[in-house]
């Protein structure tokens, strides 16, 4: 497809009938972290499959204003790994109003997953830890690496959020460091665990 603007994407959407939402993903998404380098991340909703509008709107990944064209059925059944996109995400483009519900939806966990996932997310950091004290050299490691995962998995799902990209918390932690603070990544984690737990009363899910 030719290189659009996003302005020219934008009125694209908004005039299409074809065409059913619009939102941005990454910094403009949520509006935080903004450089005027910053990419523009666009995820056009389509009410059915349309290779016609697929050609023309779907780019490749890494240009300045990358579009992804997905169908509403798709958005619907959102991939699991992407739902931090849709986390404090507002839709640009929503004509049938279920746009904006379904990011609503997708980008928070609903009461049955809090409910089930932070003892999972927390055994799976317990036998990860375990696994990483119990394996000395790179085995090791790769436990200790994998652990630090579950562990925020389960202390994001015990506030019913969807664990963010990275992005978000090493900005955090270059903020922490830059005022001066000493930053202890093990400390941290495992403080924040037991006081979540504890506030949570799931502490007995360590037993």
């Amino acid at each position: 497809m030719p290189d659009l603007t996003f302005e020219e994407v934008l009125g694209k959407a908004r005039d299409d009938p074809r065409i059913v939402g619009l939102f941005l993903g990454g910094s403009r998404g949520k509006g935080a972290n903004v450089r005027p380098d910053s990419d523009y991340d666009v995820r056009v909703v389509i009410a059915e499959e349309d290779e016609e509008l697929f050609r023309e709107l779907d780019t490749e990944r890494g240009v300045p204003v990358e579009v992804a064209v997905m169908t509403l059925e798709e958005l619907r059944a959102y991939k699991q790994w992407d739902r931090p996109t849709l986390t404090h995400t507002q839709a640009l483009v929503d004509k049938t109003g279920e746009i904006q519900r379904l990011i609503d939806e997708q980008g928070r966990l609903s009461a049955a997953e809090a409910e089930r996932i932070p003892p999972l997310a927390l055994d799976a950091y317990m036998n990860s830890l375990y696994r990483s004290l119990k394996r000395p050299g790179l085995g090791g490691r790769i436990h200790a690496a994998e652990s630090v995962g579950h562990v925020l998995v389960c202390l994001f799902a015990l506030e019913g959020r969807v664990r963010p990209f990275h992005g978000p918390r090493a900005r955090r932690c270059r903020r922490l460091v830059g005022a001066g603070r000493p930053v202890d990544a093990r400390r941290i984690v495992t403080d924040q665990t037991t006081n979540a737990c504890r506030q949570r009363r799931t502490i007995r899910y360590w037993t």
